[in-house]
């Protein structure tokens, strides 16, 4: 509901814009040449940050953090087998998917036939799914506290 909405309010503006920009007044069109400027400004934008996260991708950033969190789930699993069985299977667990989002991100980084929207769309999954077992991480971390 929310998502059609949002699509619907999107189409209008892009309409109203358009129909100022061909028929409206002088001042509306240049209100409605600003707005394609800003548009145009954004859209380059977003553009070069997502080439500096893949710049950043290919220079090792999610590596780095993919070790840190190994280290971190490491201690985690160390105090766990020394106190409680159910948390070292959670570590286990922790361990297990962060392996795979290691494979993940080599197998994304030698990957060829991937378009460039496809591949960002991989990398951001990837870094959303590193964030949530970052959060798991901490989560078990206060309760072996």
């Amino acid at each position: 509901m929310i998502k059609t909405l949002f699509k619907f309010v999107i189409l209008l503006a892009i309409l109203l814009v358009g129909y100022n920009f061909l028929f409206g007044t002088a001042e509306e069109k240049e209100s409605s040449r600003q707005v394609v400027a800003q548009v145009r400004d954004l859209s380059a934008s977003v553009f070069d940050l997502l080439r500096n996260e893949k710049d950043k991708f290919d220079d090792g950033k999610y590596d780095a953090a993919l070790a840190k969190l190994k280290s971190a789930i490491g201690i985690e699993k160390d105090r766990a087998s020394q106190s409680d069985h159910e948390c070292l299977e959670d570590c286990q667990h922790l361990e297990q998917q962060e392996a795979d989002l290691e494979h993940r991100l080599h197998e994304l980084a030698t990957s060829t036939g991937l378009t460039e929207s496809d591949r960002e769309a991989a990398y951001a999954a990837i870094r959303e799914q590193i964030l949530d077992l970052t959060r798991r991480t901490e989560s078990l971390a206060n309760e072996l506290k």
